[in-house]
């Protein structure tokens, strides 16, 4: 049994280096010194947590509640974010400083991992984020002898776009839930798998994925 992780692409910063990242943004967008020591890390304090690779939010997705005064807010994100939170904040009154902390770039796969695919020796992949199920898409291509997890609705969605196969969704965005959904489906009665677009056969997730 083979289950290959596919990472063509970078992730966002870990939390030991999300910090430093706010600081970066809040110089970029001429904030002032007390600023630049939160900026990144949460949403006190008018400053936002920012987004995922995917444009899935790092944290609930949407603005808590509007300000009783219009704010400022630091927004920092991926290049491939979707403007929901940016959006959100206007519609709410504030005032969104969008600045890009880090940038998705794309590998390619090493031979033996696509030779393995090719030969049908991998079982399942996870997928962690929309641009890593359009970078299996595209350097590997769909197979329905493949089972695939994702780790939140907005990368099942990429997925189910570009034609993989989706057999579970993780509970929530993490690797215990992750590797609950993979055992599950790895250790399932083997079925006709879903076609393009079908919903998975395993789990659900109420909320976003953070890649």
């Amino acid at each position: 049994m083979t289950a290959f992780t596919a990472l063509p692409a970078t992730a966002a910063p870990a939390e030991n280096a999300r910090r430093s990242a706010g600081e970066t943004a809040a110089e970029a967008a001429g904030w002032p010194e007390d600023a630049k020591g939160v900026a990144g890390t949460d949403g006190r304090a008018g400053v936002s947590a920012g987004s995922g690779a995917d444009g899935s939010p790092s944290t609930s997705g949407q603005p808590a509640a509007a300000p009783t005064t219009s704010s400022r807010v630091l927004l920092p994100q991926g290049d491939l974010a979707a403007p929901t939170m940016t959006d959100g904040l206007r519609d709410l009154g504030y005032a969104p400083d969008v600045v890009t902390v880090y940038r998705t770039v794309a590998h390619d796969l090493a031979p033996e991992v696509v030779e393995a695919w090719r030969a049908g020796a991998v079982d399942a992949v996870v997928l962690t984020s929309g641009s890593v199920a359009r970078e299996v898409a595209r350097q590997l291509g769909p197979r329905d002898d493949v089972a695939a997890v994702a780790i939140g609705d907005p990368t099942a969605r990429a997925a189910r776009a570009v034609g993989l196969r989706l057999d579970a969704v993780a509970d929530r965005p993490t690797d215990a839930a992750l590797a609950a959904a993979l055992t599950t489906v790895l250790t399932a009665p083997r079925v006709a798998p879903a076609g393009a677009g079908d919903g998975p056969t395993h789990g659900t997730t109420p909320g976003g994925d953070p890649s």
